[in-house]
């Protein structure tokens, strides 16, 4: 047996656990090794000390605090502990962040006109249509109303411009036009504005007012300047993405103003010029 296998048997030795063969082997070691005689001796000496101390005491409290961490706190109250605890503290901070979100959600609404087209969209009302009485029917005709349909933005006027006339023939016969007597006023800016270049004004605005038709959209206005004509629509939200198409396609289109959200219908102002 070497002083190694010796050592590892003294705590065995002290509590009497050895076997027979294992008490001899390691008696035949001790009488022949002076230097694990004295080791057992100091662990025989340890072990007295030791069993010599008081028995620890767990403090007052101990096992309550064992037993609240192992049942940890659910994480949501945790949560809640952190963002309003300590209240004197933290209440001020709070309340101050509160204040300043619904400054800047004021500031962002009151300098982004898209934000208030966008609400102002969907509060719009049925659009209002004030047209001329027709003129009496021509002799042999049954009598018949014309109708009208027009989109016009909330709290708009309708007034005559003078861009189209009326001709009234001697006798009751009349041919009106389909836009006479008619014109919207905007109480606000187009949704949508651009500047569109093209070789051909003519025939671009004749295009432009097609689609529009086809759309089942009007015309609001129709002014010129120096540089050509302005062009004032309105159509549905859905139809707008093919008018976009249609007018890259006649030439270059700029848009200056395009939200990303839009009412429906939505105004577009075009100034073709060439």
């Amino acid at each position: 047996m070497s002083c190694h296998d010796a050592r590892d048997l003294f705590s065995a030795l002290i509590d009497e656990a050895l076997t027979a063969d294992e008490r001899r082997a390691l008696d035949g070691h001790l009488a022949g090794c002076g230097d694990c005689r004295r080791e057992l001796e100091r662990f025989r000496g340890t072990v007295a000390l030791v069993r010599g101390l008081e028995p620890a005491r767990a403090p007052a409290g101990f096992a309550d605090r064992v037993l609240a961490a192992a049942r940890p706190t659910p994480r949501w109250r945790r949560l809640a502990r952190a963002l309003v605890f300590p209240l004197p503290l933290k209440l001020p901070l709070e309340a101050a962040a509160i204040v300043l979100v619904g400054v800047i959600v004021g500031l962002v609404y009151r300098q982004t006109p898209e934000v208030r087209q966008a609400v102002r969209g969907d509060e719009v009302t049925a659009p209002r249509v004030q047209a001329e009485p027709p003129a009496a029917p021509a002799p042999g005709k049954p009598t018949g109303a014309p109708t009208a349909q027009s989109y016009a933005a909330p709290e708009a006027t309708l007034r005559d411009k003078g861009d189209t006339k009326n001709e009234r023939a001697v006798g009751g016969a009349a041919v009106e036009s389909d836009e006479a007597g008619r014109r919207v006023e905007p109480a606000a800016p187009p949704a949508i504005s651009g500047r569109l270049v093209t070789d051909d004004r003519d025939a671009s605005e004749r295009a432009i007012l097609a689609l529009v038709e086809r759309a089942g959209g009007a015309r609001l206005l129709r002014r010129t300047d120096p540089e050509g004509v302005v062009l004032e629509v309105v159509i549905p939200r859905a139809a707008w993405p093919e008018l976009a198409r249609e007018l890259g396609r006649l030439g270059r289109w700029q848009p200056t103003r395009e939200p990303a959200v839009m009412p429906d219908p939505v105004r577009v102002a075009v100034h073709i010029a060439g």
